[in-house]
């Protein structure tokens, strides 16, 4: 659908309206960033293991909060087959669950000079497969951070972490055999070695973790939603205009029925018209666009005040400026055909030996010789 220039007001007038529907439909889509530590916004506590605590191992870790970060220090030992250290945050209870869905990025801030290349690990209980007392059927979904010398944030989206495939032969299952999951039940989240080196120290000095919306995504969404209302409106609109013009048209071809403007409408437009006349670029669609008053409403005004045309009552207003002009000055033609709004003075001369039926030259000689005779 294509809106015509009348439509300018009508667009200027939706734009509070817009602001303030993007404005609350933005905070209606965007999710503040949902922090787990420093601050804590939600049940996750965090604990540290190894295969040290058991029989067959001899891995040591320990935590230090004092300084405002987490720092997690451990070192894997060669006693166990399979030796492991890691940062664990989780509930109390593994049913308790995150919903992640609404967000699409895991938002780490670190001390790099203080950290090793780790593992990220998010679990996931898959409804009709996961029990929640056995962390080994929440399944996980893994991503390698590397810090970098200077670089304290790191971002990793959710749709990067991957299913290590080890865990499918863990569980006895084919991949295709795991029933689906999304991040609508995060369980718990590790921190763990990702080089595998015994007995060399290592540590992970984190200061800030929590899930981020993705504000782009969000504005995109808000656009969105504007851009629909100002569709919607814009297309009522121009029912309202088109249902106003067929009234309006009704009234001129019955002349019986009721008047589509008011008195007032009717006295502002006879003086923009007297004042406006000599405008060059008087036309209906600036009138509209000045006066707030509907083309056919100015058409109507004209006919009953009249009984001319727009365009019939404008050159008769032109052509009783130019007549007083040319009886009572010396003003050449063509500066008297510019005073009274027409662009070019052939033009002028022919709508004036059309309503008076002399040109203007010869108009001016018999108002002179008047003159003369009164004299």
């Amino acid at each position: 659908m294509v809106f015509k220039k009348p439509y300018i007001p009508i667009v200027k007038g939706l734009v509070i309206p817009s602001i303030l529907l993007f404005t609350v439909s933005f905070f209606l889509f965007y999710r503040f960033p949902l922090e787990i530590f420093p601050k804590n916004e939600t049940y996750f506590g965090y604990t540290a293991e190894s295969d040290g605590n058991f029989e067959n191992g001899n891995s040591v870790t320990s935590v230090d909060t004092t300084n405002k970060h987490l720092k997690f220090e451990y070192t894997l030992g060669e006693k166990s087959e399979q030796p492991f250290a890691r940062l664990i945050f989780h509930a109390h209870q593994l049913f308790r669950t995150l919903n992640l869905n609404q967000y699409q990025t895991m938002e780490l801030q670190l001390h790099p000079e203080d950290c090793n290349s780790f593992v990220i690990t998010l679990f996931t209980y898959v409804p009709g497969f996961s029990t929640p007392e056995d962390s080994r059927t929440h399944r996980p979904y893994s991503v390698i951070c590397h810090p970098q010398k200077g670089t304290k944030v790191y971002r990793f989206p959710l749709r990067d972490f991957a299913t290590p495939s080890g865990w499918f032969t863990s569980v006895g299952l084919d991949v295709e055999e795991v029933p689906k999951s999304d991040w609508a039940k995060m369980t718990h989240l590790s921190f763990s070695d990702a080089m595998l080196e015994t007995n060399v120290p290592l540590k992970i000095t984190l200061e800030k973790i929590r899930f981020v919306e993705s504000v782009p995504l969000s504005l995109l969404k808000s656009l969105l939603i504007v851009l629909l209302y100002l569709v919607i409106s814009l297309v009522i609109s121009e029912e309202l205009r088109k249902k106003k013009n067929r009234t309006i048209k009704q009234r001129l071809y019955h002349p019986g029925a009721k008047m589509s403007y008011t008195p007032e409408e009717k006295e502002r437009l006879t003086a923009y018209l007297i004042e406006s006349y000599s405008d060059p670029l008087l036309t209906l669609e600036k009138i509209e666009k000045q006066l707030k008053l509907n083309q056919f409403q100015v058409s109507e005004i004209i006919a009953d005040t009249y009984k001319m045309r727009y365009k019939q009552y404008v050159n008769f207003i032109r052509i009783e400026a130019a007549k007083k002009l040319l009886a009572q000055t010396d003003t050449p033609i063509n500066a008297i055909s510019e005073k009274v709004g027409y662009c070019y003075s052939n033009s002028f001369s022919r709508a004036f030996r059309q309503t008076e039926g002399v040109t203007p030259n010869e108009y001016r000689k018999a108002a002179q010789l008047r003159s003369d005779l009164n004299s």
